[in-house]
């Protein structure tokens, strides 16, 4: 018998109290089972007697387009009543089109945690975004994922809106050359897992620590604008331009924006080598003048600016 091969499809999700799942495009899909394993030796025995398996930390990572992305799930912490992973079937060669494929989604009644956790796009590339999902289990002792075999695949509405690097304007002034931008919302979804339990039964978002990292090639203009010791910030944006749907051409219409409006902004130093253009990074670091409002404010369907 021969070894079936499966490859990607769409997840399939719906957010806690909404009325419908929503069928998200995904660039990739990992499901670490996240088994805990301790090898056991005693009494000077030299090879261990038992493997204990405490539980297991069940996770979900998702690579999704930006916009798809930011509409479904903002910068926050959301709560999912469905949450499921389609692996498509291949048979005589091809993906198969009948209920073959398999699926790993969340155990009835459970529930799950998600957020976006960072996003990054460079020059020519499409900006996507990561998110993390925490299946939860209602019991401690229920598994909060199962197997389902033998399901059909979810359709598609229609392709997603994709979008790639823009300028960023720093205080007001866009300093050409950006090469890369990725931002990160600095927080893992921390589990707890009590009273023996092999699955987490409670999660949340302590804390998080947004910032941005931008690679730039005019280290010349970023230090003359940020100086050696970084400046304070009254506005950074960095927009991610949209491409045409129709074109495929890159346009200033239809961009996304993310700003910060208190922090600060770091340049990392210039770096260069032979045979190639100078460069720096650029470390973009926001605080909350609350501590309760993300220090970044994302806008979409807007017109990003052209470069001087």
């Amino acid at each position: 018998m021969s070894a079936v091969i499966s490859s990607l499809a769409p997840v399939k999700i719906r957010i806690s109290g909404a009325g419908a799942d929503v069928i998200i495009p995904t660039e990739r899909v990992g499901v670490p089972l996240g088994i805990m394993q301790t090898l056991h030796s005693h009494s000077g025995n030299v090879f261990p007697t038992l493997v204990a398996v405490p539980g297991a930390d069940r996770r979900m990572t998702l690579s999704v387009p930006l916009l798809i992305a930011l509409q479904t799930f903002g910068l926050g912490l959301v709560k999912l009543s469905t949450c499921t992973a389609y692996f498509a079937r291949f048979e005589d060669y091809n993906r198969e089109d009948t209920a073959v494929h398999l699926s790993l989604k969340l155990n009835t009644g459970c529930a799950a945690a998600a957020q976006i956790t960072g996003w990054s796009a460079n020059v020519d590339g499409i900006i996507m975004a990561t998110v993390e999902v925490v299946p939860i289990s209602t019991t401690g002792q229920l598994d909060p994922l199962v197997i389902e075999p033998n399901v059909d695949l979810p359709t598609l509405t229609g392709s997603p809106a994709l979008h790639t690097l823009g300028p960023v304007d720093v205080n007001g002034t866009i300093i050409p050359g950006l090469a890369g931008h990725s931002g990160s919302i600095g927080s893992s979804i921390a589990v707890q897992r009590t009273d023996g339990d092999l699955y987490a039964r409670v999660c949340a978002r302590i804390e998080a620590k947004p910032t941005m990292s931008l690679s730039h090639q005019d280290p010349v203009g970023v230090l003359a604008q940020l100086t050696l010791m970084g400046i304070v910030i009254t506005s950074v944006k960095v927009y991610c331009k949209a491409y045409d749907p129709v074109t495929g051409i890159a346009a200033q219409a239809g961009s996304i924006s993310f700003t910060m409006v208190s922090g600060r902004i770091h340049p990392g130093g210039p770096d260069a080598s032979q045979g190639s253009v100078a460069a720096t990074g650029i470390e973009v670091l926001g605080i909350s003048d609350d501590g309760g409002t993300n220090p970044i404010a994302v806008a979409t369907g807007v017109v990003a600016p052209v470069s001087p």
